[in-house]
């Protein structure tokens, strides 16, 4: 005895819809990186230190789309930024952007899961 099974995937609707899940994602989880970097900015806590305030303030995050999903990009867009990140010569680095993507790493996964489970996809 011979069983035929056809079996169709629809790729595309899938792919759509994990590329659905996968940027709301990051877009939810902007706001939690947001706050993440307001516990870790070293510089702006205090407006009356120098320039206090523009590295905290120039805060940048955008969900950017890619060829296989999406990116959470954040970071900072303050002159100094890349300075405080790395270090110089006479200032060790303090690497908030760094401690940032620490902190929020372990989200990720919760936050694909709800996601999916909004589109009725169970993630374990």
């Amino acid at each position: 005895m011979t069983v035929t099974l056809d079996f169709r995937w629809n790729k595309q609707p899938f792919v759509n819809a994990v590329r659905a899940i996968t940027t709301q994602a990051m877009q939810n989880m902007k706001q939690p990186a947001f706050d993440a970097w307001l516990s870790v900015v070293p510089i702006g806590k205090d407006r009356g230190e120098h320039e206090a305030g523009t590295l905290r303030d120039s805060w940048d995050a955008r969900v950017i789309p890619t060829q296989h999903g999406c990116v959470l990009y954040f970071g900072a867009t303050a002159p100094y930024a890349i300075y405080v990140e790395l270090g110089t010569g006479r200032m060790a680095p303090r690497a908030p952007v760094r401690k940032t993507a620490e902190l929020i790493a372990p989200l990720v996964h919760p936050y694909l899961v709800r996601e999916a489970a909004a589109f009725g996809i169970r993630v374990s």
